[in-house]
């Protein structure tokens, strides 16, 4: 997957549950995490995220990834 993929899913995921990406952060903060808009746009225009973090933001606003076995 390439860095502009995984920003453009997200950004999708955002939007459609209904968040931005301010509103994602005050989640994150509310949830002790402390980041800032600025780094989290920032990391995803670079693709510098990492799982832990992509994790955090998912669980922010009601998500989980789920591991399934390919066939």
């Amino acid at each position: 997957m390439e860095a502009k993929d995984l920003e453009l899913q997200l950004k999708g995921v955002l939007a459609g549950s209904g968040f931005t990406i301010t509103s994602l952060v005050k989640q994150l903060n509310e949830k002790g995490i402390s980041t800032s808009v600025q780094n989290v746009s920032n990391k995803l225009k670079r693709g510098s995220l990492n799982y832990l973090e992509v994790v955090d933001m998912l669980e922010a606003i009601g998500y989980k990834i789920e591991w399934k076995k390919s066939v």
